[in-house]
């Protein structure tokens, strides 16, 4: 695949529900180039449109990524599967005598959410909270979540992670879920609720964050970060 079409796949995961004009405009592309472009991307089923009708023209068609487009993004799935094997092996028998299957995966999913976090929590010592969301996107990019942030309130930032690179996994197992969680809960050390999970049939997983201290990230004097 060349490089522009890749740049179409990213804008329109980004931008769901793209047109061929939005497109056009923000790749600097023309658009009869995006639409040869689409069609390729079609064909390959990376996305799919639907008509929306106006109140005065032909009706549009607006673009999405299709399931097989969501899974040619980065994927971690041998990395998943060998630190749960590490965490299986260092669990407990005593911690989890009597637990089912369920609560024993749950538990080594969130000793894989531990260890991420300790790999990255040296980066937020000493920051601001801006510095520390700054940081964060950096963390979730580089384990491949692709997170894009904005306000859900006045002291209130919306998490939403376009890629999961366990996304097969996670839509069968919400507790998957608990990895970007933890890495976000532990490393901003905030209050954080889970609103969107690909394993309740959402595009993607999205979270809630909690600005603490308020007044160290106000929407009037800051911009969001957006990945």
């Amino acid at each position: 695949m060349d490089g522009t079409r890749p740049q179409i796949l990213h804008f329109v995961l980004r931008h769901s529900n793209a047109t061929v004009e939005d497109i056009a405009t923000a790749l600097h592309l023309a658009p009869a180039t995006v639409r040869r472009h689409m069609d390729i991307l079609q064909r390959d089923d990376l996305v799919a449109y639907r008509e929306v009708r106006r109140k005065t023209g032909r009706p549009e068609h607006v673009f999405h990524l299709t399931e097989n487009g969501l899974n040619r993004l980065p994927k971690s799935y041998h990395n998943l599967l060998a630190m749960l094997l590490d965490e299986i092996k260092a669990l407990n028998t005593r911690d989890i005598e009597g637990q089912d299957g369920r609560s024993v995966l749950q538990a080594a999913l969130e000793r894989v959410g531990k260890r991420l976090v300790e790999r990255h929590q040296g980066k937020l010592v000493d920051k601001s909270f801006q510095e520390q969301l700054v940081e964060l996107v950096d963390i979730l990019h580089h384990e491949e979540f692709y997170p894009e942030l904005d306000w859900a309130g006045p002291d209130r930032v919306r998490i939403r992670l376009l890629n999961c690179p366990f996304r097969c996994v996670a839509q069968g197992n919400s507790a998957v879920c608990c990895i970007d969680k933890a890495l976000i809960t532990n490393l901003l050390h905030a209050e954080v609720d889970r609103e969107n999970c690909l394993a309740d049939g959402s595009p993607s997983c999205s979270y809630v964050v909690s600005v603490k201290p308020p007044a160290t990230l106000k929407p009037a004097d800051s911009t969001p970060v957006v990945a």
